[in-house]
């Protein structure tokens, strides 16, 4: 029985959809108000009178107050096209590693992509508002995870492409066991003659013999023939 090829890439792509996938319910983003916003909220405060500390109460409590989303809380539909492919990739690479499945290295590759580009892209454009032209939404550790998990799923897919390319593909036939000592044997077979037999070519053995006794046979008929004429 052939030993099973190892598959470092699909063990590579499992991780990350099944990492991407976790990940999706962990903090993404915070939520913080610019601190020269809360400066000149609370410079404000003191024009509203009796309502001013009020308003610096509110202000403080504001400034000390982190929210946390997650990517299913901050996103509308990216996380569920994060989470399809993710999905995608744990269950190809499952089946690749169980030689259930060939030629899905394409697949897992696009899943990667696919993910690595909707990450890079919240995470450069952040959901949610903006307080002049600052966004609201500041990164966490969760986002950087999931663009981990995603670049390893294409990393394995890649591996997995590399690995079962052209030249891996093509494989030479194996012959059948015991072939060489059989044409051997059959070659010097053919190029050696048997024991006793004439070579090609040769007139057989006797034959140059038969011919002397013939020519003696037919001399000695032509002279008696001659004597009884005579």
């Amino acid at each position: 029985m052939p030993a099973r090829r190892s598959h470092p890439g699909y063990l590579l792509s499992l991780a990350g959809g099944i990492g991407l996938a976790v990940d999706l319910f962990q903090p993404w983003y915070s939520f913080r108000i610019p601190g020269a916003a809360i400066d000149q909220a609370d410079a404000l405060a003191g024009r509203f009178g009796q309502f001013g500390g009020l308003i610096h109460q509110g202000v403080q409590i504001v400034a000390h107050t982190n929210f946390k989303l997650s990517a299913w809380q901050a996103f509308k539909v990216i996380q569920v096209v994060l989470l399809i492919w993710a999905v995608v990739a744990v269950c190809l690479s499952v089946l690749s590693l169980l030689d259930q499945a060939q030629g899905v290295n394409r697949w897992i590759t696009h899943a990667g992509t696919v993910a690595c580009a909707l990450i890079v892209f919240r995470m450069v454009v952040r959901p949610g508002p903006t307080l002049a032209g600052t966004p609201l939404l500041h990164l966490e550790p969760g986002a950087w995870l999931g663009l981990l998990a995603a670049a390893a799923i294409l990393a394995g897919g890649l591996i997995e492409s590399v690995a079962s390319g052209p030249r891996a593909r093509i494989k030479a036939p194996v012959p059948a066991p015991g072939w060489q000592a059989r044409a051997a044997a059959g070659g010097s077979a053919s190029a050696v003659p048997a024991a006793g037999a004439p070579a090609a070519g040769a007139p057989a053995a006797g034959a140059p013999a038969a011919s002397a006794g013939a020519s003696g046979t037919e001399a000695a008929g032509g002279w008696l023939y001659g004597r009884q004429l005579s």
